[in-house]
């Protein structure tokens, strides 16, 4: 029963957070929009040559748009993809409210869905799964500590990692106030939520001293704001409880996607 309202608990903290940052986003495109120019652009491509038209409101034509005025191009590109973000924001809300959590892709899939010839000229406030997984690596992959794995079970870890196609990076650089820069064991992302974990595994859980010192870990990873199934995982073992790679692999999947 506590697990059930541990689990309840935080489901309820996730809607939370993902509302307020979904109202947060809404607010940027907003305001974005509010300073954006006047009528609506069209790109077309013929006789081997691109052509940027813009439309006024009540116009029964368009006027040209020189190649030279990229501005201008890129000014009315954003405002017809921050419109339709602004759509698909409004409906994640809704679904939010149904106790449903946000689905990234709903909010990339806007920019995905742009004719190929207006990407260049846009700025994606929410990157697709190929172009934010491709940053996030890069971020952590700066304060990896560039070593190989230590342990069997990091290989599995490892591993299983790369079967459930979930990014990864070894040892990366945390800092923990109280405790100092760590080197968690993994720092891993949820595509789906575009949520990351750091992931610490505790591998001699019958040696007193080592015990007292990962509790000590925990504990400061609890003060810093990170707290197992929001965004951290633990996995443990001992000499008579070894690590299950199937219960690891639950573990992930019930995590990470």
């Amino acid at each position: 029963m506590q697990n059930y309202y541990e689990d309840h608990q935080l489901w309820q903290a996730q809607l939370t957070e993902e509302e307020r940052e979904l109202r947060k986003l809404l607010k940027i495109v907003r305001k974005e929009l509010s300073h954006a120019p006047e009528g609506s652009l069209s790109i077309a491509k013929q006789g081997g040559r691109t052509w940027y038209r813009r439309r006024f409101p009540g116009q029964a034509g368009a006027t040209y748009i020189k190649h030279s005025e990229t501005s201008l191009i890129c000014r009315l590109a954003q405002k017809r993809y921050d419109t339709l973000l602004c759509g698909a924001i409004e409906l994640e809300l809704k679904q939010l409210q149904a106790g449903k959590l946000l689905a990234f892709q709903n909010l990339a899939a806007v920019y995905d869905g742009l004719p190929e010839l207006w990407k260049p000229f846009v700025e994606p406030h929410v990157l697709p799964d190929d172009m934010f997984i491709e940053q996030w690596l890069a971020d952590h992959q700066n304060t990896a500590s560039g070593d190989s794995f230590k342990s069997k079970s990091e290989r599995i870890h490892a591993m299983t990692y790369r079967e459930l196609q979930v990014p990864f990076v070894y040892e990366p650089a945390l800092h923990l106030d109280g405790y100092g820069t760590v080197r968690p064991d993994f720092v891993v992302l949820n595509v789906r939520t575009r949520r990351t974990f750091y992931h610490e595994h505790f591998g001699i859980m019958d040696d007193p001293g080592y015990c007292a010192k990962a509790l000590a870990k925990l504990n400061d990873y609890h003060r810093n704001g990170y707290y197992e199934g929001k965004n951290l995982i633990i996995t443990m073992e001992s000499s008579l409880h070894p690590m299950d790679p199937d219960e690891v692999a639950d573990l992930f999947r019930h995590y990470l996607l």
